[in-house]
Parts: C-alpha cells; structure tokens; sequence
C-alpha cells in the first residue's frame, strides 16, 4: 500500500485489484457451472433419445424411411451409403489417429525427445486432420534438435515421420475404402474445414458427415434426374 502510494499514486490499487480479482473469479465459476448443468442436460437427453430410438430402432428406422421424400430403394440406398459413410470417417479416422499418434510417441522414444506419450496423444487428436495433423509436431521437434545439436535426432525424426507417421495414413485410408467407403481425403479436409467453426472440435467428425452426406443426396437427385427423363422421353414416343 505505501508503495503504491507513494510512488504510483494510487492508494486503493490493492483493494480494487482484489475486487476486480473477485467479481472476475464470479464470472469464471458462474459460466463453469452453467457450461456444466447444460453438458449435464444435453448428456441426460442423449442417452433417453439414445435408449428408446435403439429400443424401438425398427419402428424408427421405418418412421424414417416413411418420411423421407425419397422412394423406398432411393431411402435404402440413402442408410446403407450413410452407413458406411460413418465408418470410413468416424471410425476409419479415429483408428488413423490412433495408429499416427503412437508411431509419432515411438519416434520420440527411439530418438530421444522428451515426453513422447504427451506427444503421441497429442498426435492423436491433431491426427484428426489428415495430411496436416502429425507434421504439426515431428517438424517444430525435428527443427528444435536441429537447433539444439542434436542432428541424429532432428533429421531422424523429420525423415520418420514423413516415411512412417504419414505414410501409414494413405495404407490403412486404401484398406478401409476397399471394406467399407472409398472417401476422398479432399472431402475430410473441406468438412473439417467446414465442421470446426459449426460444432467445435466435433466438427473434425461432424464436419466430413455432413459433406459426404450432401454428395449422396446430389447423386440421388442426378439418379432421380435420369429416371424422370427417361419416362418423360417414353412418353414423348407414345
């Protein structure tokens, strides 16, 4: 205080400080605990509409099909390419991430840089973002050993990663598009692009969804295209 005072000129800078320390700590809490309680409700009503739709998933998958303006073969072809759709971008992509984030925690291991497991989940997440997620990490590393003197360990990594980390993506990307949807990297690339701002960091799954989706209803739309050019053309004949 008398510091304050005499060479600052501000006697009450403690005590405004603390009340400034105290009404912003209120803010902070006061947005946890509404940020929790709405977590909390959307959990609750996830799992209600999650147990009665899987309860009833007959009944629903028929209601579905029922309301959708597609004719029935149009609304099967719909739920088997969404489908696989979902396994090649969901499960397909977290399982890449997977696989990169714990090739990048071995790199670390083998060439000596610290902390490889927070390193390797880290590169599970940034995995996420194909072609760019894991240089993210094994070039700034690879750059800081370099600078460090450490030439073994920063070209050793950098070459690791781009023969190993990376490489690994376009093989099990291949093997998932033969079992169950062949999905372009530019279509995870746009929707991440689109996804992230919409949903947040659930928009690296959402995102993909929501565009290969869109490309399924323009092929349904073409198809229809066709059909009703066909029967307006037998009819022309008639």
């Amino acid at each position: 205080n008398q510091f304050a005072t005499d060479k600052l000129n501000e006697p009450d800078l403690i005590n405004e400080t603390i009340a400034k320390l105290k009404a912003g700590a209120g803010d902070v809490v006061g947005s946890i605990v509404n940020g929790a309680a709405n977590t909390f409700i959307q959990i609750i009503v996830m799992y209600f509409t999650l147990y009665f739709t899987m309860k009833n998933f007959r009944q629903f998958e028929n209601g579905l099909v029922h309301q959708l303006p597609f004719k029935k073969s149009n609304s099967v072809k719909l739920g088997n390419e969404l489908r696989n759709m979902t396994y090649s971008n969901i499960l397909g992509q977290g399982l890449i991430a997977i696989i990169q984030g714990s090739l990048l925690g071995l790199g670390f291991l083998i060439f000596g840089i610290q902390d490889p497991i927070f390193w390797g989940v880290i590169g599970i997440f940034l995995s996420m973002v194909p072609l760019f997620g894991a240089p993210l990490i094994f070039i700034p590393a690879g750059l800081i050993e370099l600078s460090n003197g450490n030439t073994v360990a920063g070209v050793g990594i950098i070459v690791y990663g781009y023969l190993i980390v990376t490489s690994i993506d376009n093989f099990i990307r291949m093997a998932i598009g033969r079992k169950i949807a062949n999905t372009h990297p530019l279509i995870t690339i746009i929707g991440v692009v689109i996804g992230i701002p919409l949903f947040g960091i659930l928009g690296i799954l959402y995102g993909p969804l929501m565009l290969s989706l869109f490309i399924i209803l323009l092929n349904i739309y073409n198809s229809n295209k066709v059909e009703i050019a066909k029967l307006e053309g037998e009819e022309d004949n008639l």
